[in-house]
Formats: structure tokens, sequence, C-alpha cells
């Protein structure tokens, strides 16, 4: 009667290990589930970062363009008023050269 219980206890010891291991096992595929929703996660938040970083790059990039156009466009009016300018100066320098010289003062 004796050896009949201690294969019962041995067969219930074996029986809980049997069940804590079960239970370890379906434990960690859990935590490895978990971890891999994790990293889903994660990869997720970075993609929108970089889709974030790339739109303010090219907002950055067409806002420096538009103000490199701008910058050309005001140098080209002051290059036209330049012109205009000393187009108009030239001219009044002509204007002088072309008239007769004073008449000198008879007394």
């Amino acid at each position: 009667a004796g050896v009949g219980f201690a294969d019962e206890e041995d067969s219930l010891l074996q029986e809980a290990i049997r069940a804590s291991l079960e239970e370890a096992a379906v434990d960690e595929v859990r935590r490895r589930e978990l971890d891999q929703a994790e990293a889903e996660d994660i990869a997720a938040a970075l993609a929108a970062v970089e889709a974030d970083n790339l739109r303010e790059a090219e907002a950055t990039a067409a806002a420096l363009a538009a103000a490199e156009e701008a910058e050309l466009a005001e140098e080209l009016e002051r290059s036209r008023r330049r012109e205009a300018r000393l187009e108009e100066e030239a001219r009044a320098r002509r204007s002088t050269l072309l008239l007769p010289p004073p008449q000198a003062v008879t007394q």
C-alpha cells in the first residue's frame, strides 16, 4: 500500500510539473505576442515620425525656394530701377550736351 501511495504522489507531482510547464509555455507565447505587438506599434510610430519629418523637410525646402525666388525678384526689380535711373541720367546728360552754350552776357 505504501508503494501505491508513492506512485500516486509521483504521478500527481509529474502532473503538477506538466501543468506548470504548460502554463509557462502559454505565458511565454503571450509575452512574445505582446512583444511583437509592441514592436509593430514602435515601427508604426517611427514611420509616422519619419513621414512628418519628410513633410516638414519638403515644406522647409518649399519655403526656402519661395524666399529665394522672392529675393531674386527683388534683386531683378532693383536692377531694373537702377537701369532706368541710369538711362534717365544718360538722357539728361545727352540733352545738356546738345543744348547750345549759354549766350555771353552782353553789356
